[in-house]
Order: structure tokens, then C-alpha cells, then sequence
């Protein structure tokens, strides 16, 4: 492996949005008159949610041949061969405004398929075949530009 990058969904925002969520319900069940027994299970179901979110992870990992992209728990390993690939470029991140926010996400209207947990800069592999797009989050875009330049692809952007 020339270059492997693990990154976790811990992005201050979702936290906050669970925060002020839970805030919220509690403050209404307050102003109702709730009692003890709605006020476990809410905060249990925002624990779950938050606990749920701590799971997820995404492991890059660049070959001599290919590159390949895990989101776990729940998805498995996608496997770019290099002779399947039209173009690799790395660019600035923005996760709302190119791929609709974070986690693994379908973009139609761009025909993508993205991988988006921490980072500043994203991968965009271009596939040969119908010109899908692939992309994925990266938190160190020189250290993978370095390694991509030593594969069969050689890093020709």
C-alpha cells in the first residue's frame, strides 16, 4: 500500500444539530408537563443517533493499481482498477455546496457517487465507462498526490 487514510464522521455541526434537537423535544415535553418516563427514552434515541454517527468511517487505500474506498459499517469496498480510470484530481472540499453534506452520497445531477467524512481537499476519479464520477474526502491531498505519482496511474492529472 502506498497510502492509506482513515477518516471518521465528526464534524462539529451533526453533534450540534442532536444537541440543539434534544434541547428542543425536552424543552416542549417541559412546557407539557412530560414526565421522567418520555424524558429516557428521548435522550436515549439521541444517544443512538449520536453513537450511530461515531460508527462510521472511511478508509482510502492506494495501490500500485488501483484505489480503493471503504465506508463501514454498513458499506462495503469499492475497488478502482487505474485501467478503469479517465482522470484523477484532487481540488478543494466543499461537502454542502458539491455534494449535498457528509456521509455517502448520490449525486444525479452530476452522475457521482461520493464519499464524504473529513478533509479539506476530495478525490474526483473520472471512470472511463459512461464518465461516472467517484469522489472522496481526503484529509492530506499532498501526501496522497505524492503517493497517486508512484502508481501505474502516475499521478497524471
Amino acid at each position: 500500500m502506498l497510502f492509506t487514510e482513515t477518516q471518521y464522521l465528526r464534524h462539529p455541526a451533526l453533534y450540534g444539530i442532536l444537541i440543539v434537537g434534544w434541547l428542543f423535544s425536552a424543552g416542549i415535553m417541559l412546557i407539557e408537563g412530560a414526565t421522567w418516563h418520555i424524558y429516557v427514552p428521548l435522550t436515549a434515541f439521541f444517544v443512538l443517533i449520536a453513537a450511530f454517527l461515531l460508527m462510521f468511517r472511511l478508509t482510502i487505500t492506494l495501490a500500485a493499481d488501483n484505489i480503493s474506498l471503504r465506508m463501514s459499517p454498513f458499506f462495503g469496498t469499492r475497488v478502482i482498477w487505474f485501467t478503469e480510470v479517465k482522470s484523477i484530481t484532487v481540488k478543494p472540499l466543499s461537502p454542502v455546496f458539491d455534494y449535498g453534506g457528509w456521509g455517502y452520497r448520490i449525486v444525479p445531477f452530476q452522475n457521482t457517487t461520493a464519499y464524504i467524512m473529513q478533509g479539506e481537499a476530495v478525490v474526483e476519479i473520472v471512470l472511463k465507462s459512461g464518465g461516472k464520477k467517484i469522489a472522496a474526502s481526503l484529509k492530506d491531498p499532498d501526501q496522497f498526490k505524492a503517493a497517486l505519482a508512484k502508481t501505474e496511474y502516475g499521478g497524471g492529472e
